[in-house]
């Protein structure tokens, strides 16, 4: 009998070679896998359409409900209730059959790989758990009329995630106005359908549907805050316009032209303030009434008077957070009276661990940061190219701690404390998201630079303060950057002495050898980043009687790490064997 382990670790060298199946048992159980995960690919998009469904059925019924509400307020029923309920039920029995089941485990696991890669491709931010749980609270607030001004930390991402959540608003509305356009359609012509009949239909219809919604693009305004816009600026501004008189003369007629707030209430549109708390507080208050109404509701614009704000409206703010230890200038503390109009969210840097190396993570997907710089090297088919990958990951992975460990200083958050007892504290800057794919498109797989050089020149040339860098630099180094042994030679300075040089630190010329590529297929990136899943403890008859159920082996990024070292250890050997057969023919020469 063979064992499940060993053919398992063949199948997955074969898809990192992209070599074909062999003949025979090996052949007949990856054959056997290929099937499964198309099983289990046909229930997730069952779940996910039926899940759809329900949430189409639930917006039905909250406009049905908010129809009878003086300022169309969402309020619970029955039937909301109900649809909720249902939800509920479907979130945990996808949950259950992940836990249970490898298969789906893997290829739910690989949906959100590829559309991670596909993200990161088109220029959207990396969903990684913490910004779906921002991105929902936004849409919760935002659906209820509510809008949102999100606050945190230089380089988190804030901007780019308000432009995003205001076109997912649009896209969600647009979707689900069509969909339920269809199933108006399909009960007039079918009245008597049951809901399985009315599922039926919905199942089918809804890629189309969200394949026309995706495509279907609605830009969101955008408003740049500063302290010189006026609230004039934001809603209408007056100009000269050269026109014909009845007469055939010329003359100059003043006008006035819809700004970006106005035209977004007038056309159904998100708009997007930008650092609203730069703005000068007597400005902001011209949005307070536009802030605790509705779609459908009248407002009052200063200079225009009334305007019914259109369905498709919604409006978020952004803003820079301000600590006793960092300082943005030019912001402001926004009015409490003025902010309790909105759900105010905190958006800072995603989560990860600072301690423990990779192959002592016990759940990867704590390690959201290093989710990003995993998913930002992958390829669109979510494969992943590095030099000697088990020194390359554990590089990256540091990499992300240091990042992390960075910004909890900048956020005053670090219980690290110095030699003196002392809390370190970046004043300037931080190893933000930002910053970390500069210094990663900078290292480039470590084509040119490895990974302390593209750190320097990246990331730490651009730090002006110079008790930032030497922070900076002292962490990368406890992290495992700028080696002794690879020519460098960073010592702390006392705050005050003068920024770290090139110099200073570089004590023999920088050489880099570019070293081969190894490609790590798609299904290695998923283990790594979401860890091995469920074990396999079942297969079927004409398999089972042939494969010993051991444990399977090669699911793990330790596993693979392991497998990977020893390639390069007898790699190693290989080469120390043909340079002592070298050396022996040279003697006997």
């Amino acid at each position: 009998m063979e064992r499940l382990s060993k053919l398992e670790s063949g199948r997955l060298a074969r898809l990192r070679a992209h070599e074909p199946d062999p003949e025979g048992l090996a052949g007949e159980y990856s054959a056997y896998i290929r099937e499964k995960r198309e099983e289990a690919g046909r229930k997730l998009s069952d779940l996910e359409r039926e899940t759809a469904y329900e949430k189409v059925k639930l917006e039905e019924a909250r406009r049905e409900a908010s129809c009878g509400t003086v300022g169309g307020e969402r309020r619970s029923t029955e039937e909301t209730r109900r649809h909720v309920q249902k939800l509920t039920g479907l979130a945990r029995q996808k949950k259950a059959l992940e836990e249970l089941d490898p298969d789906i485990f893997y290829m739910a696991r690989e949906k959100e790989l590829l559309q991670d890669t596909e993200d990161e491709r088109c220029g959207r931010l990396i969903d990684v758990s913490y910004l779906k749980r921002t991105r929902a609270q936004i849409a919760a607030s935002l659906g209820s009329g509510i809008p949102v001004y999100l606050v945190g930390h230089l380089g988190s991402g804030k901007t780019q995630l308000a432009m995003e959540a205001a076109e997912d608003f649009s896209r969600e509305k647009r979707l689900t106005d069509a969909l339920l356009a269809k199933l108006a359609a399909f009960r007039e012509d079918v009245p008597s359908a049951s809901r399985d009949q009315e599922l039926a239909f919905f199942k089918d219809v809804y890629p189309d549907v969200l394949r026309a919604a995706d495509e279907e693009k609605v830009q969101p305004l955008f408003i740049a805050g500063s302290h010189n816009l006026t609230a004039e600026e934001m809603f209408s501004e007056k100009t000269l316009s050269l026109e014909t008189r009845e007469n055939g003369a010329f003359g100059t007629v003043v006008k006035r032209i819809d700004k970006e707030v106005l035209k977004a209430l007038k056309e159904g549109r998100p708009v997007i303030i930008d650092e609203i708390n730069t703005i000068a507080m007597p400005n902001l208050i011209a949005l307070n009434d536009i802030l605790q109404h509705h779609a459908g509701q009248d407002v009052y614009v200063t200079g225009v008077g009334k305007v019914r704000i259109q369905d498709g409206f919604c409006l978020i703010g952004t803003g820079n957070l301000s600590t006793s230890s960092v300082s943005y200038e030019g912001t402001n503390v926004l009015n409490p009276a003025f902010q309790s109009r909105f759900t105010t969210l905190a958006y800072n840097y995603v989560p990860q661990n600072t301690k423990g190396k990779l192959q002592e993570q016990k759940n990867p997907q704590e390690n959201e940061l290093f989710h990003m710089i995993i998913v930002h090297l992958c390829g669109r088919d979510g494969e992943l190219a590095l030099p000697e990958p088990e020194v390359s990951l554990d590089a990256l992975f540091r990499l992300a701690q240091l990042a992390r460990m960075s910004q909890n200083i900048f956020e005053g958050r670090s219980e690290e404390t110095g030699e003196d007892g002392s809390v370190p504290v970046l004043h300037e800057s931080v190893l933000s998201i930002r910053g970390l794919f500069h210094v990663l498109d900078l290292w480039n797989c470590g084509e040119e630079m490895d990974l302390s050089m593209a750190l320097w020149n990246g990331f730490l040339t651009s730090v002006t303060n110079p008790d930032d860098r030497s922070l900076l630099l002292s962490l990368a180094a406890r992290y495992g950057f700028f080696r002794n042994q690879d020519g460098w030679d960073v010592t702390a300075r006392r705050p005050g002495e003068g920024a770290l040089t090139y110099e200073d630190i570089r004590k023999t010329p920088y050489t880099h050898d570019t070293l081969p590529l190894v490609k790590l297929s798609r299904e290695d990136v998923v283990h790594l980043l979401y860890g091995g899943g469920p074990a396999r403890n079942d297969l079927p008859d004409e398999l089972k009687s042939q494969i010993f159920m051991d444990e399977a082996a090669g699911s793990s990024v330790a596993d693979f790490l392991e497998t990977d070292r020893q390639i390069r250890d007898l790699e190693q050997s290989a080469r120390m064997l043909e340079n002592i057969g070298a050396d022996e023919e040279e003697r006997k020469a």
